[in-house]
């Protein structure tokens, strides 16, 4: 996080509850039709706050939904290939 403050709210990735689904050709996203911002939640995940010099690293298929708190926020976000990704497009892809 470079400037502002953004909250995260995380979620493994065998949280039924959210519906969550992939859409096909979509690698780097998961999608919900549930708002886990303004959702009764379940008593699992997990809330941080990033400030000004925080790094974060999300687990591998873990739900992730940001929000920015702060009047304005700066972050600069990396997405690494992980082993097996190759073959999950493949698999996804027939």
């Amino acid at each position: 996080q470079l400037a502002g403050e953004k909250c995260w709210l995380l979620f493994e990735p065998d949280s039924k509850w959210l519906g969550a689904h992939r859409l096909p050709f979509e690698d780097s996203s998961t999608f919900t039709d549930v708002d886990p911002f303004h959702a009764e939640l379940p008593e699992c995940g997990l809330h941080v706050v990033l400030c000004p010099g925080d790094v974060l690293v999300v687990p591998r298929h873990w739900f992730h939904a940001v929000e920015c708190i702060s009047e304005w926020s700066l972050s600069l976000n990396q997405w690494l290939d992980a082993p097996g990704d190759t073959e999950e497009r493949v698999h996804e892809a027939i």
